[in-house]
C-alpha cells in the first residue's frame, strides 16, 4: 500500500513539474482548437445578416473556448467576412496592418461596420412592423425586439442606460400588442406538434 501511494505521489509531482514548465515557457496549457471557427457565421454586412455586435460576440466566445491568440481572432474574422463586409474590409488599409492588436482591430471594425441609420429610423420600422407570411411568432417577436434595442441611445451612466432599455421594452410590448390586435393583421400563433 505504501509503495503504491509513493508511486502515485511521484506521478503527481512529475505532472506538476511538467505543468510548471509549460507555464514558465509561455506554451499554452490547453491546445488550440481552430475547428470552432465553423460555429461562427459568415458576416455579409447586409440588413438580413446578424448584427456586427452579434458576430463579434460569437467570435470571441469561440476564441475563449478554442484558446485562440489575437492573431487567430483577426485572421478568422477576415475569413468570415463576405460580400459587402469583405469589400469594406478590403477598402480600409488600416485594418490590414500586422501590428494591430485585436482590440484595436475590433474597434475599427465596429466603427466601419456600424449602422448609420438613426434611432428614429429603427423606431419607425418597429412601429410599422408586420409579421411576414413565413415568419413564426417567436421570430417576429425577436425581430421586433432587435428593432427596439436599436432605438436605445448609448449612455455612460448605468442608471440612465437602464432607464432607456426599460423604455425600449415597454415600447416593444405596446407595439407587439398593437400589431397583434390590428384589423387585417394577426399574429399567427401555432400550436406545437
Amino acid at each position: 500500500m505504501a509503495e503504491s501511494l509513493g508511486k502515485f505521489l511521484e506521478n503527481l509531482q512529475a505532472e506538476i513539474s511538467n505543468l510548471r514548465a509549460q507555464i514558465s515557457s509561455g506554451r499554452p496549457t490547453a491546445p488550440k482548437d481552430l475547428s470552432l471557427s465553423s460555429l461562427i457565421p459568415k458576416w455579409l454586412g447586409r440588413k438580413k445578416a446578424v448584427s456586427v455586435k452579434e458576430f463579434f460576440e460569437s467570435l470571441e466566445s469561440s476564441a475563449i473556448i478554442g484558446n485562440w491568440s489575437q492573431f487567430d481572432k483577426i485572421q478568422i474574422t477576415v475569413l468570415k467576412l463576405t460580400e459587402v463586409a469583405k469589400a469594406l474590409y478590403n477598402s480600409n488599409p488600416e485594418l490590414h496592418s500586422t501590428s494591430t492588436s485585436w482590440e484595436n482591430f475590433k474597434v475599427k471594425c465596429l466603427h466601419i461596420f456600424r449602422d448609420i441609420r438613426s434611432d428614429q429610423y429603427h423606431f419607425r420600422q418597429l412601429q410599422t412592423a408586420k409579421q411576414q407570411k413565413d415568419e413564426n411568432p417567436r421570430d417576429f417577436l425577436d425581430r421586433c425586439r432587435s428593432l427596439a434595442m436599436k432605438t436605445v441611445p448609448k449612455f455612460e451612466e448605468t442608471l440612465l442606460q437602464k432607464f432607456h432599455y426599460d423604455q425600449a421594452q415597454r415600447i416593444l410590448l405596446s407595439t407587439f400588442i398593437y400589431i397583434a390586435g390590428s384589423p387585417g393583421q394577426q399574429v399567427r400563433f401555432q400550436m406545437p406538434a
